[in-house]
Order: C-alpha cells, then structure tokens, then sequence
C-alpha cells in the first residue's frame, strides 16, 4: 500500500470518527487552529455560524487540552446526552404543557380530571436515571484537571437541572394536595411561571453545550481541510467533499436548534415561539448558498486525482458527489417546507439528511486509501 500523508490519513481517521460521533456521540482529539488569511469557508463562514469567531485563543487551547485527554469531555457529553434524551423524550414537559398551558403557552386553570391525569403520569416517572446523571456531572466537574470554559457550561447546567427538578416536585404536592381548589390556582400561576422560566435556561444551556460538543469535533476538522489545502493544493479532489461532510452536519443541527432529537415521527415545532425566525432561517439560507456553490465548482473545476502518495477512486468521487447532489434536493426541501409552514415532513427529511451523510462519510473513507499497483 502507498504511504499516506498524515494529513490526508487524519482525514481518513476524522471522518471514521466523526461517524461513531454521529452514532455514539463521543469526541475526537483535535489540534489548534490558526487564523489564516485565507479562510476555507470564507463564502459562508462556519466559524461565524458557531459562534467560534468569538472564542478566545484560551478557550480554543482548553478544547485542545481536553480533547487530547478526552476522558473527562467523554463524561461530561455522555451524561449530557442522557440528560437532553431523558429530559425532552420522556414527555414530562409534553405532559405539563398538554395540562396547563393554551397553544400560545398561556397558563389555563384546568379541570381535575386533567390535573389527576398529569399528576398519574407524574409519578410514573423514574428519576433514577436522571439522578445518577447529574451526581456523575457533579463528581467530574470537581475533578482535576480543571478546565474553565467546560466546567463552567456543565456546573451552570446541573444547577438548572436540580431548580428544574425541586420546582417539579413543588409543582406536584401542590396540586395533590388540592390547593389550587382553595386558591383559585393563585399558586399554580406562580409556580407555572418559574418553571417556565427554568424550562427555558435549560434549553438554553444544554444548546450551549452541543455547540461547545460540536466545536470539539468540527476544529480538527477545519485544520485537517486547511492542512489538506496546504499539503495537495486547492485543486486536490478531496478537499470539497470534506468541506460538505461539514456543512451539512452543521445544517443538520442548525435545523434542530442544535436541540437532540432523535425520533423521526415527532412534529417539528423548533419555530414554535421563536422569535427569531428570519435570523433562524438565514442561518439555513447560508448554509444552503455554500453547499450550492461547492457542487457548481465541483462541475466546472479540474480537480487533481493523483499526488505522488495518494491516488483517488475518481468513479467512486463522482457517485459521492451525486449522493450530495440528492442530499442537496433534500436540503432544498426542507428549506421550502418550512418557508411555507409545512412542517409534516420536515423531522423525517431532516433524519434521512443526516443518516445519508453519515454514510457518504463511510464511503469518502473508502475511496481516500488505494492499492499500489
């Protein structure tokens, strides 16, 4: 087998790893970006669209530092992940708001029957899962190494997360107890009011942190297509397909609000309350334009197959390019759906986007490694 550069063969490997992300959610050993005058997404600027035009060269040191001793990053994401599935998957806000609150979330003075039935499916719940995850959390995040930026975002998290639970449980021995009979659900208003205020740090919070967990995986990335660049040339074919694996895992969860999400059958209702639609849309909007032109240059450019280490299945190139062109249709889909707010199809759409583009990460990996004739 050919020698592989160790860029290239890090892109191999990244994108290997990136799909055991994409499945599994665990984090990948990145190295340090650095400002270069020629920025690969300058058309679109990633760095811009997750924030991380803001990080500091401290913060992007941290990332470093606990990537390449990840086993407290992989804690802190796992125990996260459990938490976000378990929070918004097993319905206990659904329940509360189908109870108490009108479609523009304002509180209702509902009758008992309802009240007995939250309250039934209330304590149906097992908290256990929940508790083990926030005393994990709480035990790493005293832990050394201390890492500032990281350690922060989690304590400020699981802080929220045990208000949210304590006001819960205020919320149900009220309503046992039957006071809202006596007070004329004075209490409940109040109680509904902080709640929600919780509810909304929380997802708040938990959304910082999937960027921050994005951010872990997606800077070595951008340092490996920049290296790439470097090491082949702007004409080397591999380079396109990197920045489109990227691209479109960020729509993916751009779309979703970086929100987890994992069922294809819930209703779409990221919009719902939002009050930043149009800002919210642009971001898609943005990122569409950048996948466009990538597949218009890919038409007209004369790209590079063969470097004196690496040879590309350049058959095998072009079936993947037409995959992103189909995942592109798709795209284009989901943008006009919601556009005209038709939301049926836009979870099912936006599961099938990110299960293909796992698998065209598969195959890039296939046609990066040749044998020697």
């Amino acid at each position: 087998m050919k020698k592989i550069n160790k860029f290239l063969l890090l892109a191999i490997l990244l994108l290997l790893f990136l799909s055991n992300c994409q499945k599994k959610e665990k984090n990948q050993k990145m190295s340090k970006i650095e400002n270069e005058s020629e920025q690969i997404f300058d058309d679109v600027s990633s760095d811009k669209l997750l924030e991380l035009d803001n990080m500091s060269e401290e913060e992007k040191k941290e990332l470093l530092e606990m990537s390449e001793k990840n086993e407290k990053l992989d804690i802190y994401f796992k125990n996260w992940m459990e938490i976000v599935k378990y929070f918004y998957l097993i319905d206990v806000y659904e329940d509360y708001k189908n109870t108490f609150l009108d479609e523009n979330n304002n509180f209702i003075e509902t009758d008992e029957s309802e009240i007995n039935k939250f309250l039934s499916n209330l304590s149906g719940v097992d908290f256990e899962n929940l508790d083990n995850a926030i005393q994990k959390l709480t035990s790493e995040i005293e832990k050394k190494p201390k890492y500032e930026k990281a350690d922060k975002l989690m304590e400020d998290w699981v802080k929220s997360l045990v208000i949210w639970k304590s006001k819960l449980k205020e919320i149900q021995e009220y309503y046992e107890s039957k006071e809202y009979k006596k007070d004329n659900f004075s209490k409940g208003k109040k109680l509904n009011t902080e709640y929600l205020k919780n509810v909304e740090i929380q997802e708040k919070r938990a959304k910082n942190i999937a960027k921050f967990n994005f951010k872990s995986r997606y800077l070595p990335e951008k340092e490996i297509i920049m290296e790439t660049e470097k090491e082949y040339g702007k004409d080397f074919a591999m380079i396109n397909l990197l920045k489109l694996n990227v691209l479109f895992e960020i729509f993916y969860n751009e779309l979703n609000d970086w929100k987890i999400v994992d069922n294809s059958d819930a209703d779409f209702n990221i919009l719902a309350g939002n009050k930043y639609n149009s800002q919210y849309l642009k971001k898609l909007k943005k990122i569409q334009s950048e996948i466009i032109r990538i597949l218009e240059e890919i038409k007209e450019k004369k790209y590079n197959f063969n470097t004196s280490e690496v040879s590309i299945d350049k058959k095998m190139y072009f079936l993947v390019v037409g995959e992103y062109q189909k995942e592109l249709k798709l795209l284009n889909e989901i943008i006009s759906d919601i556009e005209n707010n038709n939301y049926e199809k836009v979870n099912e759409n936006n599961f099938i986007l990110k299960r293909q583009n796992l698998e065209i990460g598969d195959t890039i990996i296939k046609l990066t490694i040749k044998e020697e004739k």
